[in-house]
């Protein structure tokens, strides 16, 4: 399925969907995962995905079981001041638990 055969009114569940198509190399680019898994729902091409659970889907096929991303640094800014506020401090700590897990 082409981008241009996907129906509208599944488009429209997505008002700021930005895609860059590049016709040269066959590449969709798309700002994050939820509208990577959209596009690859529609089947335009292989994507790269999170393993959560709630983002695969029974009908979709691993290709590249043993390939990994490189590792990026990931940062965490907020205001100085706002480092002692509880749900900071909290989703600082989620993020440490879960990257430390991966």
């Amino acid at each position: 399925m082409r981008l241009s055969e996907i129906p509208w009114d599944r488009l429209a569940a997505f008002p700021d969907l930005t895609i860059d198509w590049r016709a040269d190399i066959g590449l969709v680019d798309v700002v994050d995962a939820n509208r990577c898994r959209f596009a690859f729902r529609y089947a335009l091409g292989i994507a790269l995905l999170p393993l959560f659970d709630d983002l695969i889907c029974d009908d979709w096929i691993q290709l590249l079981p043993n390939w990994q991303i490189k590792d990026v640094p990931l940062y965490v800014i907020y205001y100085k001041n706002r480092g002692t506020v509880a749900t900071v401090r909290s989703f600082v700590a989620f993020l440490l638990e879960r990257v430390q897990k991966v």
